[in-house]
């Protein structure tokens, strides 16, 4: 369990965490956020500076 807020994407309001999460799900192709990515939407430089992990979690 965490021990901080997942942010799902109706959740989000910054534009930098909304881009990053619709190119994460378009990339992915399943429509679905790694909880990986939520768990660091609190902080909304991370998400876009962990984008390289795309392709390790794509199915």
């Amino acid at each position: 369990m965490a021990q901080f807020p997942l942010q799902d994407a109706h959740q989000i309001t910054h534009p930098l965490v909304q881009d990053t999460y619709a190119e994460i799900s378009a990339e992915l192709g399943f429509g679905m956020i790694p909880n990986l990515f939520k768990s660091m939407a609190i902080r909304p430089e991370l998400p876009q500076s962990m984008k390289f992990l795309i392709p390790l979690t794509a199915p």
